[in-house]
């Protein structure tokens, strides 16, 4: 439609909804392991067509929505079906408008430190780009009322050591690992923190190279001594909590 704008929903990386017709998923097929190069391309493409002074009329800007956007920063080690197009570089690279909602208080709070330089306020003057976020998720349970709040749970960890360095004493791609995890249901949380190779390994990297940066040489190396024995000591190499939030449904 002329008067609406384009957009690429974040989801239909996941459900399979990936072209139109079926001449066309051969090609979807292709980029979807480096989905970065597409909506880059759209990007591109679009400022391309508007220089060239050519369209009587405008062109709708192209949107991001992601009703579970978590921090909207997920690094590429994460299977999140962006690769590494996150919507903040779709906005702040790209110019993209974008519309993000997450559920999880502590994460909405880095979500909403991310964008606060785009975001849209009431009565103010449009910004391009602009980002509407929303503290929420969607629910498409026809069966429930149209707003609800349910109990979410989520792994939480902070270094003493690192406090002074990183936000909450936590580097940010270890902290979007644990993110990740966060479900309805505590079992989830409840297992993945006694995963060895997801919180030693991969969250636990980002941790060993914050505490060299920080000065700590003496407990790097100690973090990965541990990190290296996690397949025969069994253990932890930090301290991991899981706790619980309520957070707003709303019904699709």
């Amino acid at each position: 439609s002329r008067n609406s704008s384009a957009y690429v929903p974040a989801c239909q990386w996941f459900t399979g909804v990936h072209a139109q017709s079926a001449e066309r998923e051969k090609f979807v097929v292709q980029v979807l392991s480096s989905p970065e190069v597409l909506l880059s391309r759209l990007g591109a493409y679009r400022d391309a067509v508007l220089r060239s002074g050519r369209l009587p009329i405008g062109l709708p800007r192209l949107i991001m929505l992601d009703p579970a956007a978590g921090d909207g920063n997920y690094t590429e080690h994460l299977p999140d079906g962006m690769g590494k197009a996150t919507a903040l570089d779709l906005v702040s690279r790209l110019n993209w408008d974008a519309v993000l909602l997450e559920p999880l208080p502590p994460t909405f709070h880095w979500l909403q430190t991310n964008f606060a330089p785009w975001l849209a306020l009431d009565g103010a003057p449009r910004r391009t780009p602009q980002v509407r976020i929303a503290q929420l998720g969607l629910t498409d349970r026809s069966d429930r009322d149209a707003s609800e709040v349910r109990t979410m749970w989520a792994l939480n960890a902070s270094l003493p050591l690192l406090k002074s360095t990183q936000p909450n004493g936590l580097p940010p791609v270890a902290r979007q690992r644990m993110q990740y995890f966060s479900a309805f249901e505590r079992g989830t949380p409840d297992r993945m923190k006694d995963d060895l190779w997801q919180m030693n390994h991969l969250a636990g990297q980002p941790i060993i190279d914050a505490l060299r940066d920080a000065g700590h040489d003496r407990e790097a190396k100690l973090f990965e001594a541990c990190k290296d024995a996690s397949a025969t000591r069994k253990e932890r190499c930090f301290d991991i909590e899981v706790t619980n939030h309520s957070v707003r449904l709303l019904s699709r």
